[in-house]
């Protein structure tokens, strides 16, 4: 939109002479605006970005200590088995050697 003109109609101009004043009000208010709007744009991303490192991390950190726990129960379980071979083994044998004590 024009916001002042210079000039009339039959002036003599010369090159590089300002003839008109344009009012750039709303394409300022639009500039600030879409200033704002990609601000606002980098800062979600990176929020977005810091929650996904975040997430990585803690869900890194569960895996970790799901291995851990299953390497604990496996050997828990082995454990327990050592044991109740050795038990039964020695019962049976006691259990044999009763048999034929006889």
């Amino acid at each position: 939109m024009l916001k002042k003109l210079f000039v009339v109609s039959g002036d003599r101009v010369v090159k590089g002479q300002v003839v008109a004043e344009l009012d750039d009000t709303a394409l300022r208010a639009q500039l600030e605006k879409a200033d704002r709007d990609l601000e606002a744009n980098r800062l979600e991303q990176f929020e977005s970005r810091h929650r996904r490192q975040r997430d990585l991390a803690v869900f890194e950190a569960e895996r970790q200590q799901a291995e851990a726990r299953q390497e604990t129960a496996s050997l828990q379980l082995e454990q327990v088995s050592r044991e109740y071979r050795l038990y039964y083994g020695e019962v049976g044998k006691k259990a044999g050697n009763r048999l034929f004590d006889r």
